[in-house]
């Protein structure tokens, strides 16, 4: 069990402070987000709902760092704010409440170490992309280029949103010596490195095919698929839907859908 560790004060006192939004202004700033891209009024939402995600967050706090877990809260209250759409089943609340679960749960699940970006949105914009590059290839100067073009960043937010965000990977494989590398194992099973070459370049060549394929479904069949096709044993269709606060048929419905669109974009 992680020891606990008591909440910032600052945070702590910032948060109590929030005064919640009423469910028709709330409404509204969501339709001027979706419609408008309205950063006001995605700030707006976003910071009413940080109690909630700090609330989600302590429920979490035996298992990491609570100051960690409500700054990854925080981050998928965000994405929350993005993708709701008042055509769905649920309300935003229950809406956010339940994008906040399943992105500590998936911290928690992978033990991901939280790198904790500078608050700069540039460089937080940068970041959120970085799966699209690899740790081991950097990217040239003119996928750099094309990169802040698109994103209106500065290549100085580019470079260091890809530090941050590659050196996750570094720092998680340290720490590891003590266990049998498993190149080697494999190789004294009669493989030559040739073959490790091969099979390590196949691997790269499928996530990266994975990654696009992922790319063209939104947030909510993304998170389907992740649950029911990319898992050793795809989790029941009642946990999922209980996690995203829909029935069981509109889970199997969101899976047929991303499945069709993943066929057409293969």
């Amino acid at each position: 069990m992680f020891a606990h560790t008591p909440l910032n004060a600052s945070t702590a006192t910032h948060v109590s402070r929030i005064k919640p939004l009423s469910h028709e202004r709330c409404n509204e700033l969501l339709v001027n987000v979706r419609q408008d891209n309205c950063r006001k009024s995605f700030d707006a939402v976003v910071t009413s709902f940080m109690p909630l995600a700090l609330s989600v967050a302590m429920k979490f706090r035996h298992r990491g760092d609570v100051n960690d877990l409500f700054q990854i809260a925080c981050m998928n209250l965000m994405d929350a704010t993005r993708t709701f759409n008042d055509g769905f089943a649920t309300h935003f609340p229950s809406h956010a409440r339940t994008w906040i679960t399943l992105g500590l749960r998936r911290h928690l699940l992978f033990e991901s170490r939280l790198i904790k970006v500078p608050e700069n949105r540039a460089i937080l914009k940068c970041y959120r992309r970085m799966h699209q590059f690899s740790a081991d290839k950097p990217p040239t100067a003119s996928q750099i280029s094309a990169f802040t073009k698109t994103h209106a960043v500065t290549k100085d937010e580019f470079l260091a949103a890809y530090e941050l965000y590659f050196a996750t990977y570094e720092s998680t494989s340290q720490g590891i010596d003590d266990e049998a590398d498993p190149l080697e194992s494999r190789l004294s099973n009669g493989l030559t490195l040739e073959d490790e070459v091969i099979a390590a370049d196949e691997q790269a060549d499928t996530v990266k095919i994975v990654n696009r394929l992922m790319n063209v479904l939104t947030d909510r069949e993304q998170t389907v698929i992740r649950a029911r096709v990319l898992q050793d044993e795809p989790v029941q269709l009642r946990l999922v839907g209980e996690e995203m606060g829909v029935s069981c048929e509109r889970v199997r419905q969101i899976e047929k859908q991303a499945l069709n669109k993943i066929r057409m974009a293969a």
